[in-house]
């Protein structure tokens, strides 16, 4: 029995994960038909495939190179790839989209393997930025993941550094920040836990403290 051929537009696909993105900017550049429709339903099979397979972050940097592919194609020149907020803006689109996928594989509350695998996401997110964009909102989130995955397993090395996720968060968001009031009630939370765990009191103080500056900037009418 004579095998059956690959499909020729989930080889492509494949082979557009699998260049540099050097190689991605040319082939979309120079030779923008070969990015068809059905190389990105294609493309998009394969992230599914990866996500199935457990493969989550060779599933982000397919989902990545997709939306780049796109923007490339939508603009009909590779100098997309050169836009570097855009980049930032679609590396987060992706990772997000991404979440939204694994969150939406299960039922109730997050399981730990499913916390697991967002955390895995988020660390190659907050990591991965270009140099001068923010990854203050990254990083919160990626806390508020660490925060959940000390609620079930009670381990005192993931609370240390769901401590130093916050508080770093929070130091992207200084005063005047919009996000500055939900990341200092996030790190107030993360403070009590502290507090609970150790005995310690000066958690508390800081709790406290986070809680109190947090009301105060709710509490501030709008421009």
């Amino acid at each position: 029995m004579t095998p059956a051929e690959p499909d020729p537009h989930l080889r492509l696909a494949t082979d557009f994960v699998r260049v540099p993105l050097a190689g991605a900017r040319t082939l979309a550049g120079t030779e923008q038909l070969l990015f068809t429709d059905e190389v990105d339903a294609a493309l998009g099979d394969l992230v599914l495939a990866l996500l199935q397979d457990g493969e989550l972050l060779a599933a982000l940097r397919a989902e990545r190179r997709r939306l780049l592919l796109r923007e490339c194609r939508s603009r009909g020149a590779p100098s997309a790839f050169d836009r570097v907020p855009e980049l930032a803006g679609m590396t987060a689109g992706a990772t997000a989209a991404l979440i939204d996928r694994v969150y939406g594989r299960q039922s109730g509350a997050p399981t730990l393997t499913t916390l697991q695998q967002v955390i895995a996401l988020q660390i190659d997110l907050a990591s991965s930025l270009p140099e001068g964009v923010d990854n203050g909102g990254p990083l919160h989130n990626l806390g508020l993941s660490l925060h959940a995955r000390f609620a079930l397993t009670g381990q005192h090395a993931d609370l240390a550094l769901t401590v130093a996720v916050a508080e770093q968060a929070v130091d992207l968001a200084p005063p005047g920040h919009p996000a500055r009031a939900n990341r200092l009630v996030s790190m107030g939370k993360v403070y009590l836990d502290c507090h609970e765990t150790f005995n310690d009191a000066e958690a508390l103080d800081d709790a406290e403290a986070a809680f109190d500056e947090a009301q105060k900037l709710m509490a501030r009418p709008g421009p």
